[in-house]
């Protein structure tokens, strides 16, 4: 999954947990175990230079890299399997979070 950090960031900042919270979910497939300090995590990575990484909860890493976080699936025998969102997929996530608040 592929999150365009200048879409990202003029998002308010309600809207950056919502929509990193709904890209842990996409990537990973489930939201058990998933707490804000991991939310808090990637939207902070979002903030920081590139070549940074966290660890998500499911093997889910995400990476900043230049204008974008990467969030992937690292796999047992260490390929790693991007996720890929749309524009329209993330539009979606912010028009739903905008809704809730």
């Amino acid at each position: 999954m592929i999150l365009e950090i200048s879409r990202f960031e003029s998002l308010h900042p309600a809207l950056k947990s919502g929509v990193a919270r709904e890209c842990i979910h996409l990537a990973s497939g489930r939201l058990k175990d998933i707490t804000s300090t991991h939310i808090g995590a990637l939207v902070k990575l979002a903030g920081q230079q590139s070549g940074r990484k966290i660890n998500l909860p499911y093997g889910i890493i995400a990476e900043k890299s230049f204008g974008e976080v990467i969030l992937f699936a690292e796999r047992c025998d260490d390929e790693k399997e991007e996720i890929h969102i749309t524009q329209k997929e993330l539009e979606v996530l912010s028009a739903t979070g905008e809704q809730k608040t």
